[in-house]
């Protein structure tokens, strides 16, 4: 039977799995079922989708995994219309409790998490990533997601979570953004960042459960 219900939610998509918690932490996730965030009016329409698509009943705990900031009385998406309210989530979703967490701070637990036979090279120096130092974890969603890894050496790390795709190119004109040049006979268009956003995988998912800097908030 499944312990806990792992969500993540989005701009574009948010998904559902169902997990079960092993022995030393070890987490058996589910087939993911991903639903269209414009398909549904609110996150708790979408819960009852899943609950719906799964049999209707759902563990009475679940991890949630937002695209964005998850401090404060309302979280709000960028590129999203819905509204979370945690004060009300066990009322409307039916739990007893609840862990909240940044998407690319879940992303970085699994990064610093995952073995070097999980990585696939993309490019620079074939060589195993730092075991001492400052990972940068980066990923293209609707938005941007963005989350720092620091790895001690010894096997610790920390992780911080960041919202680096709100980031903004500083200069408005072209006598800003080059120097030396011509003054700008006119204001360019102003280059702006994008929200941040995980398109999701199992081990994303596994670990927004289980390593989120997060709140456990009893009903």
């Amino acid at each position: 039977m499944a312990d806990l219900v792992t969500v993540d939610i989005g701009g574009t998509h948010a998904r559902f799995a169902l997990a079960e918690l092993g022995a030393e932490g070890a987490i058996t996730l589910g087939d993911p079922v991903t639903l269209h965030t414009s398909d549904h009016a609110s996150f708790q329409t979408a819960w009852e989708d899943f609950a719906t698509r799964t049999g209707g009943n759902l563990p009475r705990d679940v991890a949630i995994a937002i695209a964005g900031p998850v401090g404060g009385e309302v979280i709000r998406f960028t590129n999203n219309p819905w509204i979370i309210r945690p004060a009300l989530i066990p009322e409307k979703l039916g739990v007893e409790r609840f862990t909240l967490v940044n998407d690319f701070g879940a992303v970085g637990h699994a990064a610093a998490k995952a073995g070097e036979g999980e990585f696939v090279h993309l490019c620079g120096p074939e060589s195993a990533l730092p075991v001492e130092g400052t990972l940068s974890v980066v990923g293209p969603g609707t938005g941007l997601g963005v989350a720092h890894v620091w790895r001690d050496g010894k096997g610790g790390y920390r992780v911080q979570a960041t919202e680096g795709g709100h980031i903004a190119f500083a200069p408005l004109d072209l006598d800003r953004g080059s120097n030396p040049g011509p003054p700008a006979p006119a204001p360019q268009p102003r280059i702006g960042g994008a929200r941040g956003r995980r398109t999701g995988n199992r081990r994303y998912l596994r670990n927004a459960g289980r390593h989120g800097r997060a709140r456990d908030h009893p009903a």
